[in-house]
């Protein structure tokens, strides 16, 4: 599409070809070489899986990705530049492992090289308020560094440290996530020191499945039902379905308006379920009628965890 169009172009090879055999998997990977000219910034693009002779039905499929352009590093660092590191250090191959829900504390090593007195303040604009809370020391932790609430004050020469306390919900999406830290010193406005916080958020997979019953008594026609299903995890699930008696022999037929579907992180969708009973003959001719026991199944069509995969 168009906003992606940059994107191809930093790609080396856009388009390639896979094929497997049964119970075979593989990894394609697509590499990027980005020039120097665009500016720092999230640039998105989609990954298209086609199978058009093997899945019609079933592909394409679309994926939203995101190429995010940093800041280069300078080749020379001025002397009495200030610097700060980030603990635990993550790198693209080395991200930090967050699980939704938990809180997860990041510390940010600040040293002021200068000569003079200087006053730190850090900031992170990717991630919404709510979800993380910087925290500047107070006292006099250490021997000739002097901080106060809203920001850091180093004297010339020493390092102090800043804590960021990330909390992110429990609905976050799986996957890597990329804030960027950034620190401002009073002495130098113009400076603005970055730094890239890789994360890999951990998979939910919480599905619940809940059958409701719109006509469970008939003497004509199909009884009638509501499967409602819910995704509270953090990762898209796709579901195939299907309805199946308790019993050996079956007395019915079962027809879902989905046998298969997809479902987003916090989505919930309805599916409609009839029942035709088939065998007139085993029938009740009298008292209050015949139950007939049935559940509907729900798998996950990448083999994901389904913790309560059947509903009676």
């Amino acid at each position: 599409d168009e906003p992606a169009e940059p994107v191809r172009h930093w790609c080396t090879e856009p388009f390639q070809r896979l094929a497997l055999d049964g119970q075979q998997s593989a990894e394609v990977v697509f590499r990027f070489e980005v020039p120097p000219q665009p500016l720092p910034d999230d640039y998105p693009f989609l990954l298209i899986l086609d199978a058009p002779e093997h899945y019609p039905e079933d592909t394409p499929l679309q994926h939203q990705a995101q190429v995010r352009v940093i800041p280069p590093v300078q080749a020379v660092e001025r002397a009495k530049d200030p610097t700060f590191q980030i603990l635990p250090e993550t790198a693209p191959e080395r991200p930090v492992t967050v699980r939704p829900g938990q809180p997860l504390e990041i510390q940010v090593v600040v040293r002021n090289r200068s000569d003079r007195v200087d006053r730190f303040r850090l900031t992170c604009s990717d991630l919404p308020e709510a979800w993380y809370r910087i925290v500047y020391p107070e006292g006099l932790p250490a021997l000739g560094q002097v901080v106060n609430r809203d920001s850091l004050l180093l004297n010339p020469g020493t390092e102090g440290r800043i804590l960021v306390l990330l909390n992110l919900p429990v609905d976050i999406t799986a996957g890597r996530h990329l804030p960027t830290l950034r620190l401002r010193t009073t002495n130098a406005p113009d400076l603005v020191l970055m730094d890239v916080l890789y994360l890999q958020v951990e998979p939910t997979f919480a599905l619940s499945l809940a059958l409701e019953a719109t006509l469970n008594r008939v003497q004509q026609g199909a009884g009638r039902f509501q499967l409602t299903l819910s995704n509270s995890s953090n990762t898209g699930r796709s579901l195939l379905l299907s309805a199946q008696e308790t019993a050996e022999n079956p007395l019915c037929t079962y027809e879902l308006a989905a046998e298969a579907l997809s479902l987003s992180p916090g989505e919930t969708q309805q599916v409609e379920l009839a029942v035709q009973p088939t065998r007139r003959w085993q029938r009740p001719w009298w008292g209050s009628g015949r139950a007939i026991p049935f559940y509907v199944v729900a798998q996950d069509a990448f083999d994901l965890p389904v913790a309560d995969d059947r509903v009676e």
